[in-house]
């Protein structure tokens, strides 16, 4: 970095606080909040935010008062849920927990442990769970061997992008959230949290499992879908990345980081494999017309061998770009479907 980021100092007595954010997850959310409850150390608040939800999740989340605080509002949306609850914590450290997720009953302790006063957030892994909570073995990121927050600086100043799990993964520091919140984004917090927190401190990592999240239909599965419906939800990810990676690229400007001339999804092996599908698919997208699958293959592979990664997961990810790339367009789309219908996590493709 160029320059000190850290503002300002947090409190030696570290304090954490749960934020729990739930729309229309009644057969969940009680789940996580025993989840929190049942830490071997407990946070010192448990905040659940309902955003509006229409189902019996209310019910269910004053059974547990005054073992923690209820915050209801309109439905607003993910985003408006996370400034809701950030905006009525207390602690040094937040870390958002979807309803549909659960907590290791470790993580408070673990997440203390690896506190240090330069740190903007602590992220974990999270292990992949399905909807009747058999543990499955797929992780949230799979961290190469001496993946830390080094290895993020160097990932985040050269490719604008790092290994990172999803929201509930990790647990923020306040004089982070404090630079950047209220979030004024439609959805996704998550993108931009973790886009731009390098940009305020350290980025620790703990190699081991804090959470478990939730795989079910409402979150992932695209399985039995038709070629326009998944080229549509592959577009609007793009959309979305391409909106977080010019926030990112201003608030880094004004650190002093600059991609002159770069085009960060380039670098980010998720949002290749994107590209490259919707070429496979016949599909059009921002910036298609200077794309082809050859361009985008060689860009793949190139990324894959500059980034640490298990033999295994080299392995996996280069049979798959091949496989998909010679594949005519009809087999092209029973693969996507296929693997991305049953894994329900394609978008964390090569961080496995």
């Amino acid at each position: 970095m160029t320059r000190e980021l850290i503002k300002e100092v947090p409190p030696a007595d570290v304090s954490v606080s749960v934020v729990i954010c739930c729309y229309n997850y009644q057969q969940y959310v009680g789940h996580a909040i025993e989840s929190v409850l049942n830490q071997s150390q407990l946070p010192e608040e448990i905040i659940v935010v309902d955003d509006g939800s229409t189902d019996d999740s209310v019910k269910i989340i004053r059974s547990y008062l005054p073992k923690l605080r209820l915050i209801q509002k309109e439905n607003a949306g993910h985003v408006s849920a996370v400034n809701s609850g950030f905006a009525e914590s207390t602690g040094s450290i937040i870390l958002f927990l979807d309803a549909d997720d659960i907590l290791h009953k470790n993580a408070i302790a673990k997440i203390k442990d690896a506190w240090t006063p330069k740190a903007s957030k602590i992220q974990g892994e999270l292990q992949i769970f399905d909807s009747r909570g058999n543990i499955l073995p797929r992780f949230f990121c799979k961290y190469p061997n001496g993946y830390d927050s080094k290895a993020i600086q160097h990932d985040f100043q050269r490719y604008g992008s790092y290994l990172t799990p999803v929201l509930s993964g990790n647990a923020y520091t306040r004089h982070f959230l404090s630079c950047v919140m209220p979030l004024t984004i439609e959805r996704a917090p998550d993108g931009i949290l973790n886009g731009v927190a390098p940009l305020y401190g350290e980025c620790v990592v703990v190699r081991d499992v804090i959470g478990f999240y939730r795989l079910h239909d409402s979150n992932q599965s695209t399985q039995g879908e038709g070629l326009s419906s998944i080229g549509a939800r592959f577009r609007k990810r793009l959309q979305l990345r391409s909106s977080e990676l010019k926030y990112i690229t201003l608030m880094a400007s004004k650190f002093g980081i600059q991609w002159p001339g770069q085009n960060l999804m380039d670098f980010d092996i998720i949002f290749l494999n994107y590209r490259l599908m919707l070429k496979k698919i016949n599909e059009n997208y921002d910036g298609c017309d200077a794309d082809d699958v050859l361009s985008l293959l060689k860009k793949s592979i190139y990324l894959l061998w500059s980034k640490k990664m298990s033999p295994k997961t080299m392995l996996i990810n280069h049979v798959w770009l091949f496989a998909l790339a010679v594949a005519p367009s009809k087999l092209a789309f029973l693969l996507i479907n296929y693997r991305f219908g049953r894994s329900g996590l394609f978008t964390r493709l090569g961080q496995r």
